[in-house]
């Protein structure tokens, strides 16, 4: 599809991205398979366990200071609907409550300073919980020449959690592994991209494993150990080393350092975070030889400006390079920059809008390495993105929004356009109808995607969606790649106790060609809770 089409598609993928009774207001910002990201306009977001959304109990199992990750169930919402939904701070016996570790999947929806230290239970006795989903799923797919491409893969995500006193000690694993087989094949590939272990008393937290720190989360992942120690301040210290993106190892060439000071509360009536510190990057020269390259300033602050209104930033500066070849040199660049506004224009409308001009950053949970290499290859990325979401009524949301983004190592510019609407008809109590568009476009390519899909739950537990998804791309002198794709499937799931089973039929058209494919898998959820 050649390389516009892919940085396109990456830079459109990157802009999509309270007390118990009284009803919040939240944005979906991000989801998986499993988890729904909702982006909260309030700073108690760490205090809420579980939410109340289409009658169902959703357990809550990772939080910021105004963000949450929410399992996802069988309720299925689109990227961008505004919701409302019931706290509760006390979780209902037939919820287990999972420790909130901020998984790995920290992306832009999941800025905020997080430097609060949560409430650690003054209970004697013991408490453990665990949580877990193991899966496992094949898909295959022919081409004209009736040719299989068949993968298989699996998928692994657990929490434990024990509580003793005024002492919590957290394990949280997750991870993809994928396999393809025929030609061409592959080794089977874990990409661990979160691996935790906490302990946290009333002094302090220590963190070992991989991670994100949530007083530098626009910093990226790091293996290695982080430690924060309560006084009337935060005081962090990390050290450790940047994960290897295409391997999903430990990368040992290339060290990590740094020392952050947090607010541990809002300070003011503004209800706001911030931290601040320097961070130092270590690596070998072309002679081999290890020495400090890069040394950083590095800020955030999270607020709420109002009740409507809040606001992220984050940056860099620099103050230290050493090129390759070169003396090392002192200098004060301001290397990253970040800032968003979150504002409620209306009870029933919600605008976003944000400018950045920084490199971007890595979380490890994808899995394609190429195109992380591609996310690398974009260079420094200046753009903004502005985004209004409006409840017409009960059942009918609209979002449109515009992205503009340049990168330093392509200098024509990029735009898209997008809309979507998600609509739940009369005669049914759970289902949606969402639709989906954008277009893209610069100088050398464009690109035009939609997608309409139903999805419902039958009575009888089954959870069901039909789709369908129109594809163009244009690309002037490559012809190959000029072409029209449709997509269009049905996919089925069903519980059974612990097991979850799901099936999917799906046929593509492209070149005047037609693509068959089915795709099944089961999941198996475990989980415990003791005291």
């Amino acid at each position: 599809m050649g390389k516009p089409f892919i940085y396109g598609t990456i830079l459109f993928l990157a802009g999509m991205s309270h007390s118990a009774g009284q009803s919040i207001e939240a944005v979906i910002s991000y989801q998986t398979s499993q988890h729904f990201y909702l982006k909260v306009n309030q700073a108690s977001a760490l205090e809420i366990d579980s939410v109340f959304l289409q009658e169902q109990w959703l357990p809550v199992v990772a939080a910021s200071s105004q963000s949450l990750v929410v399992e996802k169930k069988s309720i299925s919402l689109s990227n961008g609907a505004s919701l409302s939904f019931l706290p509760s701070s006390k979780t209902p016996s037939s919820v287990p409550q999972e420790p909130k570790v901020l998984p790995a999947e920290v992306r832009e929806v999941q800025r905020a300073p997080g430097s609060v230290m949560p409430t650690v239970p003054a209970a004697v006795k013991i408490k453990s919980e665990y949580r877990g989903r193991i899966g496992y799923d094949f898909y295959s797919a022919w081409d004209a020449d009736r040719n299989p491409m068949l993968r298989s893969a699996q998928r692994l995500g657990f929490s434990s959690g024990v509580i003793l006193g005024n002492h919590r000690l957290n394990v949280s694993v997750r991870g993809t592994a994928r396999q393809y087989y025929g030609k061409p094949s592959s080794e089977l590939r874990w990409n661990i991209y979160e691996a935790t272990v906490v302990y946290q008393n009333s002094l302090g937290v220590l963190q070992v494993g991989r991670q994100v720190p949530r007083y530098a989360s626009n910093l990226g992942s790091l293996d290695g150990i982080s430690v924060s120690v309560k006084l009337p301040l935060l005081l962090h210290f990390i050290t450790g080393y940047r994960p290897d993106y295409q391997s999903f190892g430990v990368n040992t060439s290339q060290d990590m350092v740094g020392v952050f000071i947090s607010t541990p509360k809002p300070l003011g009536k503004i209800e706001g975070y911030g931290s601040v510190g320097v961070a130092s990057f270590y690596g070998l020269s072309d002679q081999g030889v290890r020495g400090m390259d890069r040394r950083l300033l590095y800020q955030q602050t999270s607020a709420n400006l109002s009740k409507k209104l809040s606001w992220f930033s984050s940056m860099e500066w620099d103050t230290y390079i050493h090129p390759e070849g070169q003396s090392p040199k002192s200098v004060l660049n301001l290397t990253g920059l970040y800032a968003s506004l979150d504002y409620q224009s209306s009870k029933r409308g919600r605008f976003f809008a944000s400018f950045d001009n920084r490199s971007p950053r890595i979380f490890y949970q994808q899995f394609d390495h190429e195109l992380e290499q591609l996310l690398f290859d974009l260079g420094i990325q200046t753009g903004f993105r502005l985004r209004y979401s409006h409840n017409v009524s009960s059942s009918l949301n609209v979002s449109s929004g515009v992205t503009y983004r340049k990168q330093s190592t392509n200098e024509t510019p990029f735009g898209s356009i997008l809309f979507s609407l998600r609509w739940k008809p009369w005669f049914t109590k759970q289902g949606h109808l969402t639709l989906n568009g954008t277009a893209s476009s610069n100088s050398n390519y464009a690109t035009q995607i939609g997608q309409i899909q139903y999805s419902d739950r039958h009575s009888s537990g089954l959870y069901w969606q039909t789709y369908a998804r129109y594809l163009h791309y244009q690309y002037p002198g490559a012809s190959v790649v000029q072409s029209d794709r449709f997509y269009f499937g049905m996919q089925g799931s069903k519980p059974w106790k612990a097991l979850e089973i799901f099936v999917r039929l799906e046929g593509s058209i492209r070149n005047n060609q037609w693509y068959p494919g089915v795709h099944c898998g089961v999941n198996y959820l475990f989980t415990q809770r003791k005291s």
